[in-house]
């Protein structure tokens, strides 16, 4: 997935990107005649691009022209031209990272200017269109690479004919697994990312390719380390103590001394409501007014416990929502999930979840406290079965109410 933010891409792309400076114009032993009068009469580009690629990118070249005529000690109407250059260069990149869920991206467009280079009258700027990925943990550019040609006698100045980068596709990216491997020493788990971008330039269409490696630390490549690994099975299924569930992950890993191991790794995840007193709430009407009209299950917060080898707990806290007609009740939940990680895969291990549509009242008692004028309070003792899997969950409010006639 993408978020592109290169709106109006080809009003800025006009500006923008930038290269090394490459001309055809020779150079002069001699001083530059001194310019009295001049006059641009005529300009234009070569409709024909010279592309060479290769297994590093595209290279762009053509010609651009203006013709002069004008005064110095003598008439002269000359042709000057130059040779422009381009380059689409394919982008590597090594990220370190700590999750393998990347995300999605945004994207944002710069332009620089890399160097300018002067032969005659022609001066040529070297400009950079920077096409750069954000993802939450790492970013890679593309830079795209022209030139723009000014003429310049001191007398007349103007900008010559040039080819730009305009209608940049972001055509998307893909993860592919691969195996750990040894850098300097240190192992590592990764990743390939692989992105491409299309852009047109000089009537054609060219794509610029990316190939980013993200890795993350195993350890020291002088232990044995976990070479791949792949998940076999996942499970889940109800303790016999009925407090909640047992996850299971079997993951088979290919070691880097060649040996293969398969190993089951366990978690329970308990399911639990807690008891909650609400405020005082103040009704319109009499207790026989009221109406439940729908539930619902709302997430609150989660966090982190350590839950065994490879294996993270989070505890995950919900609100089991009673929607009456003129109030809410919200009765606090706990449940559990699983995280396995052993670096080279990232797996959310099986487990359930509260069904906010199978929550049933069990039982509601309204004590009555006490009549003040034209108030009635009551105290509200009730309890909630909510589903969860194969197991129901109760769940217990408590709380003061005002009915007001």
């Amino acid at each position: 997935m993408k978020t592109n933010k290169f709106m109006q891409f080809m009003a800025a792309a006009v500006v923008v990107c930038g290269m090394s400076v490459l001309t055809s114009c020779e150079k002069d032993d001699y001083e530059l005649p001194e310019v009295i009068e001049s006059e641009v009469y005529d300009t234009g580009v070569s409709s024909k691009v010279t592309a060479e690629s290769g297994t590093e990118g595209t290279k762009l070249s053509y010609e651009s022209w203006i013709m002069v005529k004008g005064i110095t000690r003598a008439n002269f109407d000359n042709k000057v031209s130059v040779t422009l250059n381009g380059e689409l260069n394919h982008q590597t990149a090594v990220c370190q990272i700590n999750h393998w869920a990347i995300g999605d991206y945004e994207t944002t467009i710069s332009r620089e200017v890399a160097d300018q280079y002067t032969e005659g009258f022609v001066t040529v700027t070297d400009s950079v269109l920077v096409y750069t990925l954000n993802f939450a943990e790492f970013s890679f550019s593309y830079r795209l690479n022209y030139e723009v040609p000014v003429y310049d006698d001191h007398v007349t100045r103007q900008v010559m004919p040039y080819y730009y980068f305009s209608n940049l596709q972001d055509n998307g990216g893909k993860l592919e697994k691969a195996d750990s491997y040894v850098d300097e020493g240190i192992a590592y788990a990764r990743r390939i990312y692989r992105h491409s971008i299309s852009v047109d330039f000089g009537g054609e269409t060219y794509e610029v390719k990316a190939e980013v490696t993200l890795r993350r630390t195993i350890g020291p490549a002088s232990s044995p380390y976990i070479l791949r690994s792949e998940v076999m099975d996942k499970s889940v299924e109800a303790l016999s103590n009925g407090n909640g569930f047992l996850s299971s992950i079997k993951v088979k890993s290919v070691m880097s001394t060649g040996s293969e191991e398969e190993k089951t790794y366990t978690a329970e995840l308990p399911s639990i409501s807690e008891r909650t007193t609400g405020e005082e709430i103040t009704v319109r009407g009499s207790l026989s007014d009221l109406k439940l009209e729908s539930t619902e299950i709302e997430e609150t917060g989660r966090s982190f416990e350590e839950g065994g080898e490879y294996v993270t707990l989070e505890r995950i806290s919900e609100n089991c929502v009673l929607h009456y007609n003129q109030f809410d009740l919200r009765i606090p939940l706990v449940r559990y999930g699983a995280l396995f990680d052993n670096i080279v895969i990232q797996e959310d291990m099986a487990g359930v979840s509260y069904e906010g549509q199978e929550v049933k009242v069990k039982e509601a008692n309204w004590d009555f406290i006490e009549s003040d004028g034209n108030k009635q309070h009551y105290f509200l003792t009730l309890t909630v079965e909510v589903k969860i899997g194969a197991l129901t969950v109760e769940g217990i409010y408590n709380g003061w109410f005002v009915f007001v006639e």
